[in-house]
């Protein structure tokens, strides 16, 4: 069942490509803030969650926000709890490649027909109800849904934005709440101060639950916050080792070992200081460093974590960033770190939320002696500038015995690991591009 409001946009798509019902889902699903404005409040998904059966009611859950760290966490977490025998759920966000990376069960994305049955079956209650729900609303439904349906032990639910009124946030009583850091992000939303926003994000701290936060964040404002809200404990640490032991006192049935904690830890999602080896066309091999630092506090984490492991070598870097970020800040970072703007790549993706290039030069006129592609118009549309700066790099940082360092927005890096060979589901990127222009809402 399709609304009114979304059949012209997805029977164009539908008639041009020959969507799968996954794709027309999906097609809907991406241009729903096209229609349905995000509320100020939790009671459009209030109002879906009851609709749906009360789903987050019936489940064991571990919370996570933060600026930085919160989807390595989620993802450590899951990995111990999965080698202690639990079935585990992971609901995070954004995905890179495929729409399913972003609700998984013991590590594996969920096939499409169970994202095509759940989504299907939800949209009929939303349009049976008329229910005016968000993308972010409908994929934290499905994501409930979905872990319902196949019985899971535990699930480890990331944050979309925020925390205070992000729509994971109707979890009553998490088994504990984790907060990893606060940068300055989405500042016209949370608030633009670290104070504000660390104010937004403590809002999954419940009463009568622990709550563990991480260094870098205003902790006086987190400890006031959790006393506030009559919160079980309060702990500081920066070592994910914490939140495992205090997960595995929670659940006495089948305590987490030791041992399978420092095993579990070991994860790590794509795009994470992630390692590849690339052969060029001259049958050369380049060492690639993949990471979705996107914001100042990432990004000098990055390269100094650069520094530590590939000591004096020289380093080439693709980068493409947000409009709602730093722009200016992330830039000096990434200079101060190559030195030469000719070592530096600007690339942007088709996503509303991401920067355009000539936005990302207006913000440090110093970038214009890098390397970027204004129009792709000159040498046709079969190339994206990602694609096109991947090539380019990888060449120059072959032939100059460079690293080379693909960062920034997780929107361009689908295509950046495609353009470097890196072979796993991925959406038509003509699903993906039914989000609309630059002008359109953004999904999370």
């Amino acid at each position: 069942m399709v609304s009114s409001t979304h059949v012209d946009v997805v029977q164009k798509v539908d008639d041009a490509h020959s969507l799968t019902e996954y794709e027309r889902l999906l097609c809907r699903l991406y241009t729903t803030n096209l229609f349905n404005a995000k509320s100020n409040d939790l009671e459009q998904m209030n109002q879906l969650h009851e609709a749906l059966g009360c789903l987050m009611d019936n489940l064991k859950v571990v919370h996570i926000a933060g600026s930085n760290g919160k989807g390595s966490t989620a993802v450590k977490i899951v990995n111990s709890l999965y080698l202690s025998n639990y079935s585990v759920g992971l609901f995070t966000s954004p995905h890179i490649s495929s729409f399913r990376e972003r609700i998984q069960i013991n590590g594996v994305p969920v096939s499409e027909e169970q994202v095509a049955t759940n989504l299907y079956e939800i949209f009929v209650i939303i349009d049976e109800k008329n229910i005016a729900s968000t993308f972010f609303e409908i994929v934290t439904a499905l994501a409930l849904r979905i872990f319902t349906a196949e019985h899971v032990d535990v699930v480890v639910l990331e944050t979309g934005l925020g925390g205070r009124l992000d729509a994971t946030n109707i979890v009553k009583q998490p088994l504990l709440s984790v907060i990893t850091s606060i940068g300055l992000e989405h500042t016209h939303i949370l608030g633009d101060t670290l104070e504000k926003i660390a104010s937004e994000k403590s809002g999954i701290i419940k009463e009568c639950c622990p709550v563990l936060v991480g260094n870098n964040l205003p902790k006086l404002v987190m400890k006031q916050r959790a006393e506030k809200k009559k919160a079980s404990a309060f702990y500081e640490c920066t070592d994910v080792l914490a939140a495992l032991t205090l997960l595995s006192a929670v659940l006495t049935e089948k305590p987490i070992p030791q041992q399978t904690i420092l095993e579990g830890v070991k994860a790590r999602p794509p795009c994470r200081f992630e390692e590849i080896s690339v052969s060029t066309h001259k049958h050369l091999s380049v060492t690639a460093i993949l990471d979705v630092a996107h914001n100042p506090q990432a990004l000098e984490q990055l390269f100094t974590e650069i520094h530590f492991k590939y000591p004096g070598a020289s380093a080439r870097i693709v980068v493409g960033m947000s409009a709602d970020k730093d722009i200016r800040k992330c830039s000096e970072i990434i200079l101060n770190f190559v030195s030469d703007p000719s070592k530096v790549h600007l690339v942007e993706s088709s996503n509303p939320r991401a920067a355009s290039i000539v936005t990302i030069l207006e913000c440090n006129p110093a970038l214009r002696d890098s390397h970027y592609q204004l129009s792709t118009a000159s040498i046709g549309e079969t190339e994206s500038s990602v694609t096109i700066q991947i090539k380019r790099a990888l060449d120059l940082a072959s032939a100059n015995d460079e690293l080379l360092v693909v960062c920034g927005t997780f929107f361009i890096m689908s295509e950046a690991r495609a353009s470097l060979g890196i072979n796993e589901p991925r959406d038509r990127q003509v699903v993906s591009n039914v989000t609309g222009d630059k002008n359109s809402k953004s999904n999370i």
